[in-house]
């Protein structure tokens, strides 16, 4: 049985509701003594168009867990002495987002704390933060429409321009973005033969 608890007070603008969450399950299971699911805000955000909202709820998911997947990475494990089991750090939160979608939370997202047992260098960090976001009933365009007007947000709140300069070149955010496939993308960079040469040549 699943019970679910939400409680929200709006704001003085209307963008930012606060609110507390919480799913619980009845189960016999030993690892249903772990913390399932905390909501910790309601946000809204507005995307290109001023008649355009759409409201997310951010939450808390369990970096704790009994078992581990959202990615192919290899995880760090732990021991919960008071239950006597063996539980991972989690790569990734996609599962327990997945599942509030399925509860019934249409947009949900999260700002987490990951980590992958994996091989270290200068640009990867085995402990990292990660932005994940769900939607149903939505696509790829639903996806894009939120990207671009987040990034777009973002961007003019930080800089206050959409033209954002980085070393000697100039960055230009501006709507429409170019659509472009991974495949032409490299052909237009590295010539069209580029996926017929053997491996070794091409690395």
């Amino acid at each position: 049985m699943k019970r679910l608890f939400i409680r929200r007070s709006s704001g003085s603008n209307g963008t930012l509701r606060e609110g507390t969450l919480m799913i619980s399950k009845q189960s016999s299971s030993r690892s249903s003594s772990i913390l399932y699911i905390g909501a910790i805000r309601v946000t809204t955000w507005p995307l290109f168009s001023s008649s355009s909202i759409n409201v997310f709820i951010e939450v808390e998911t369990p970096i704790l867990q009994p078992i581990y997947g959202g990615a192919m990475a290899r995880p760090f494990v732990t021991h919960h002495n008071a239950l006597d089991m063996k539980l991972y750090l989690r790569i990734a939160d996609e599962l327990y987002l997945k599942r509030l979608i399925v509860g019934g939370l249409e947009r949900v997202y999260e700002i987490s704390k990951d980590f992958r047992n994996e091989g270290m260098d200068r640009t990867h960090n085995p402990e990292f933060t990660m932005l994940e976001i769900y939607e149903a009933y939505s696509d790829v365009r639903g996806m894009q429409e939120i990207i671009t007007g987040l990034i777009t947000h973002v961007a003019e709140t930080v800089y206050g321009t959409l033209e954002i300069p980085c070393g000697e070149a100039t960055i230009d955010l501006s709507l429409p973005w170019r659509e472009v496939t991974y495949r032409d993308l490299v052909r237009e960079k590295m010539g069209d033969d580029w996926f017929d040469l053997p491996l070794e040549e091409a690395r």
